[in-house]
């Protein structure tokens, strides 16, 4: 769901079910996460509830956690 959008840069609010997969997607501009309730392990560790990460120009796959 797109929540805003500013030249070429647009925010989006993603919502996963628990233990879902996320597969590799490249984002050659960067990323931004910001984990709400949860959390997610990719093969760089762990985020919980409230961390924020910004991969450079992409975003490993990872497991969503219960």
């Amino acid at each position: 769901m797109p929540l805003h959008k500013c030249g070429d840069v647009t925010v989006h609010l993603l919502k996963f079910d628990p233990g879902a997969r996320v597969e590799e997607d490249p984002h050659p501009e960067g990323e931004e996460l910001l984990v709400l309730e949860g959390g997610l392990r990719d093969e760089r560790g762990h985020l919980a509830a409230r961390d924020l990460a910004a991969p450079t120009g992409w975003l490993p796959a990872f497991d969503l956690e219960r």
